[in-house]
Formats: structure tokens, C-alpha cells, sequence
């Protein structure tokens, strides 16, 4: 799962978190190419600068809300479609992470929008692999 769920908040589930040197390899980039550089910005927005939500959860708010959905409706202030989609993937055996940096943001959005939303598909890949 890969969503905007609001103006601030991208979540992505994922089992698994690729090294650098993996993904780069899997979109067909040469580490030593300048290529390396634009993409492993890339890749740190989606693996580097994440919070995971349930750990967020346990160590700051499970005091003040009696559950997990109850942090992300209250507190997250997301839909029930997006809890259950969440709960979903935590059943499934994945972690969800939350993107929430304007910068990183604006790339996302580019992503989206342009020509290189086939990285997006190799991202979104590392969250069916077993």
C-alpha cells in the first residue's frame, strides 16, 4: 500500500526495507553514476525519513489512547477506510511508515506526476515480497 491519505501524510506498508545498494540495483542504476545521487534521495524519503506508526504509537501515546485505531482516528485523524486499510497491512505482516517532510513531499507529488512513477512500482514491489 502506497496512499496520500491527507495534504501532509503519504503511508507506505512494507515487509521488508531494501539495502541502498539493492533498490539501486533493482531500478538499474550504477552506484557511481549521478543517477546514485538524484535516486538515493529517492530512496531516503521512502525508507530514511519514515516514522513507523505502531512504534509511535507505543512510545508516545498508547497512555493516551486505549488502542491503535484510536491513535489513528484521533490523533492521525484519518478515515475508517485508511485505519482499516492500515490494520490490514499490519495483519498481513507488514509495518506501516508514515512520510510526513514538505520536502519529501514535493517529491513524492513529482513522482506521481511525472515519468518516473515506474519507481514508485519498484518501491511499492518491496511490500509483496515475502
Amino acid at each position: 500500500m502506497f496512499v496520500k491519505v491527507n495534504d501532509n501524510d503519504y503511508l507506505i506498508c512494507r515487509k521488508l526495507q531494501p539495502s541502498l545498494a539493492d533498490y539501486l540495483s533493482d531500478i538499474g542504476v550504477r552506484t557511481d553514476s549521478f543517477g546514485a545521487t538524484v535516486f538515493t534521495k529517492i530512496y531516503e524519503s521512502f525508507y530514511t525519513n519514515t516514522v513507523e506508526l505502531q512504534a509511535r504509537y507505543q512510545k508516545y501515546y498508547s497512555e493516551e489512547y486505549e488502542s491503535f485505531a484510536e491513535f489513528l482516528k484521533k490523533k492521525q485523524r484519518y478515515d475508517n477506510e485508511t485505519i482499516q486499510s492500515i490494520l490490514k497491512c499490519i495483519d498481513d505482516g507488514m509495518d506501516v511508515y508514515v512520510i510526513q517532510d514538505n520536502n519529501i513531499q514535493y517529491s513524492i507529488e513529482h513522482l506521481l506526476e511525472e515519468e518516473l512513477s515506474w519507481v514508485l512500482d519498484v518501491i511499492k514491489g518491496y511490500s509483496d515480497e515475502d
